[in-house]
């Protein structure tokens, strides 16, 4: 046995560099990016008006009062007092109870695996009629 723990195919490495120098790698050309050029006519068509983008400026300030409305009396609202810790724990107390609530889940699956069973019935004796 040799120390080093290593041994080196030296058959294969030589097979593998002459398949290597036989079959050169693949190049593989990419296409160029297509570009779409504008022709003058094309250009104009994008201008917008200066004047139109002051009407719909202007046409935004009225929808900004109405917006700061709403939204002071959200902050409003925000600013009531909440409930007490205890009143705010029995609200979420509640609200995972409702969520995990899985009394009516087992009396569906027991329905609905029924309702598989008569099919499968209903199969077989459709079967044994054909045949």
């Amino acid at each position: 046995m040799s120390k080093s723990g290593i041994r080196w195919d030296e058959g294969n490495l030589a097979e593998n560099e002459e398949y290597a120098l036989n079959n050169p790698k693949m190049k593989i050309e990419e296409p160029k990016t297509p570009f779409h050029k504008l022709d003058e006519s094309e250009a104009e068509l994008d201008v917008v008006e200066p004047a139109s983008q002051d009407r719909q400026l202007q046409a935004g300030i009225h929808d900004l009062a109405a917006l700061s409305a709403a939204a002071l009396e959200r902050r409003e609202a925000q600013d009531e007092p909440e409930d007490d810790p205890q009143e705010k724990r029995r609200k979420f107390e509640q609200a995972r109870k409702g969520h995990y609530q899985t009394g009516g889940l087992a009396a569906l699956r027991a329905q609905a695996a029924q309702e598989d069973e008569e099919e499968e019935d209903d199969d077989d004796e459709d079967e044994g009629q054909k045949g």
